[in-house]
């Protein structure tokens, strides 16, 4: 048997017999169930080409007088964006059929119109193939779009109490979720009931009363209690009050054959609790540490103390003063 396509989008079947690899009479090569006088020819959907296209054996698909028939193709999936459409009543009955019948996920989902990763996530979702009940699982996906949803740690105390006592622990909510998930192992469906995942964890977290965290004796390695604003608050501004850009500087800075032209960074010690500003020359290498008092490291403290630690210098070696804006210090324009 052979299939060819014509033109216009449809399958043509062509005669032919099985051979030593051929299929017994009446059953399909690919495609979706067809009924041709009669008999029927089903398999799996044909991958890619226009969807419904179907493919039978020579004793089911050929007119009489042995001449190969034109089956029509059915309606190309469009593959532009849409709304999302949940599915009906009717398309859960239609997967409970199929999955009955023995049918393919991509089977059933060519039946009933929808992708077939809909099909898969909503028969793993609802108790898998030994367990999906078409009227369970449009009360369960009822219950699923009510707003206000209860948390799961808010309605299963038990999984709460484990959770609040490994987080006591020391553990995060990561290790928590995969923790759980590794003692009770099986499929979804099996340990829903007994796992979270950890940003559900953070989620019950960060939604807890002010100072109901420390009074669940929890603190979580961060430190925050609060979830983190995601994204920019505020554009980031210079660093520096009146700096200057660095392609403002000669030309032979780049080069560094020519002495007398700095570097300048901080260094901040655990906590802000120290600081210290370096010089190198560039040339040289030459390194002067500055210690800022008191671990200040303001404009002024900084401009007084860079200008302290350079006095005394040959005129030759003070040229530029190229100063790291990555730094926390605010380093007045007095200092260039």
């Amino acid at each position: 048997m052979a299939m060819s396509r014509a033109g216009n989008g449809e399958a043509v079947v062509l005669e032919g017999s099985g051979g030593a690899g051929g299929r017994p009479s009446g059953q399909a090569a690919v495609g979706l169930p067809v009924v041709v006088a009669g008999r029927g020819c089903g398999g799996s959907p044909v991958q890619g080409g226009d969807a419904g296209a179907v493919a039978c054996d020579a004793a089911g698909a050929l007119d009489g007088g042995g001449q190969p028939r034109t089956l029509p193709a059915g309606p190309a999936r469009s593959r532009t964006a849409a709304r999302r459409v949940m599915l009906s009543a009717a398309d859960r009955e239609e997967i409970s059929r199929g999955i009955a019948e023995g049918l393919e996920g991509a089977v059933i989902a060519a039946r009933i119109g929808r992708d077939p990763s809909v099909v898969s996530r909503e028969i793993a979702r609802h108790g898998g193939r030994e367990r999906y009940r078409a009227t369970r699982a449009v009360r369960a996906a009822a219950v699923a779009r009510r707003r206000p949803k209860v948390r799961k740690l808010d309605a299963r105390p038990t999984l709460r109490a484990q959770v609040i006592t490994r987080l006591r622990a020391g553990c995060s909510p990561d290790q928590v979720a995969g923790r759980l998930r590794y003692e009770h192992p099986g499929d979804r469906a099996a340990r829903v009931a007994d796992t979270v995942s950890h940003e559900a964890i953070y989620t019950w977290i960060y939604a807890l009363p002010k100072g109901e965290l420390a009074r669940e004796g929890i603190l979580l390695r961060s430190g925050r209690t609060r979830r983190r604003a995601r994204g920019r608050t505020r554009a980031p501004g210079a660093r520096i009050v009146g700096m200057t850009s660095i392609d403002a500087r000669p030309a032979e800075v780049t080069g560094r054959a020519v002495p007398g032209h700095w570097e300048g960074d901080l260094m901040i010690g655990k906590a802000g609790r120290s600081v210290m500003a370096t010089l190198v020359e560039r040339t040289s290498r030459y390194t002067v540490p500055v210690a800022l008092p008191a671990g200040r490291r303001d404009a002024t403290t900084t401009c007084d103390a860079l200008i302290g630690s350079m006095t005394g210098l040959p005129e030759g070696l003070l040229k530029t003063l190229t100063w790291c804006p990555r730094t926390t210090s605010r380093v007045g324009s007095g200092t260039t």
